[in-house]
């Protein structure tokens, strides 16, 4: 019941708040420095959420709703069912993910759209964020698993849906990770970069932050390190550590370049595209390896 009174309180805040907040933000987006004729071209520099509204305009069925905390909606083609709106207040007094998902259902909702302002990687995040019984639930699996996560970490979940293992980006195959579920993964290290390396490439939605990511590697009697670095870095990129901002290693770098089977396990506080690598330290090359690469998402 506190919970509940304290919604009817404090929603109107909230909805005032983040409009306040989504006009701040978008007043100091970037116009293009070249002329761009393409709509989306211009909308995807412009708003790092782009490429997730035109997802949705493109993916989903037409009479499909999309539960948001998002103001800036004006460029979906789908009714939208506003979070922190007056039709989703009962959510807010409901204490189970299942009741809050039929609630959802029965009203043509069948999307989740979640961005980065909106989210724990944002001070701007609205506290109704924090009160809906869903938001825990986002990269579950069986209830709400990803469908598109774009690079600053915007994401789409499917209620009940389907879930996608993969998204193509720049001809780059990248991992949907979700909640709980360990991922196994067989790389190859090759010597096709310097040093030898063997990657995977991750998408984390916006809503992970503050959970953990957990990687761990069985080298085949390789001295190897684990590293993770932001955004997606193709083998054809040379000395990609002074581009790209490392996030995580195992081991560190004052304990030495490489051990065997390293371990690490990073608090998430960026999403989008990651690049998992497995770097060779072996002082003598003697050709190409497997390691099995085991990745997954905790609280």
């Amino acid at each position: 019941m506190k919970r509940s009174r304290a919604c009817r309180v404090l929603l109107p805040t909230t909805i005032a708040s983040s409009y306040v907040y989504s006009l701040a933000f978008t007043s100091t987006r970037q116009t293009a420095s070249t002329p761009v004729t393409d709509k989306w071209s211009y909308l995807e520099l412009s708003y790092p959420e782009a490429s997730a509204w035109r997802w949705i305009n493109e993916n989903t069925p037409k009479e499909a709703k999309v539960a948001t905390f998002d103001i800036r909606t004006y460029y979906l083609e789908r009714e939208v069912f506003p979070l922190d709106g007056y039709e989703a207040s009962p959510l807010y007094s409901m204490d189970s993910v299942e009741e809050a998902l039929n609630y959802l259902e029965e009203r043509g909702v069948h999307f989740v759209l979640s961005v980065p302002w909106a989210s724990p990687l944002d001070p701007r995040m609205p506290p109704a964020y924090r009160w809906n019984p869903i938001s825990k639930d986002l990269g579950d699996p069986r209830l709400l698993p990803p469908v598109y996560v774009s690079p600053n970490g915007a994401a789409i979940y499917w209620l009940k849906g389907k879930e996608v293992n993969r998204l193509l980006v720049n001809g780059l195959s990248v991992t949907l990770l979700t909640l709980w579920r360990e991922l196994k993964v067989d790389l190859q290290v090759t010597n096709d970069t310097q040093p030898p390396t063997g990657r995977l490439y991750v998408a984390i939605p916006c809503d992970y932050a503050g959970k953990v990511l957990e990687v761990s590697v069985n080298s085949s009697q390789h001295i190897v390190s684990l590293e993770v670095f932001k955004g997606l870095i193709p083998v054809n990129e040379a000395r990609w550590w002074t581009t790209h901002p490392m996030l995580a290693r195992s081991p560190p770098l004052r304990e030495g370049l490489g051990t065997l089977n390293p371990k690490l396990k990073w608090t998430i506080n960026e999403a989008g595209y990651l690049t998992i690598m497995v770097v060779s330290w072996d002082q003598r090359w003697e050709g190409a390896f497997n390691v099995t690469l085991y990745v997954k998402i905790t609280s």
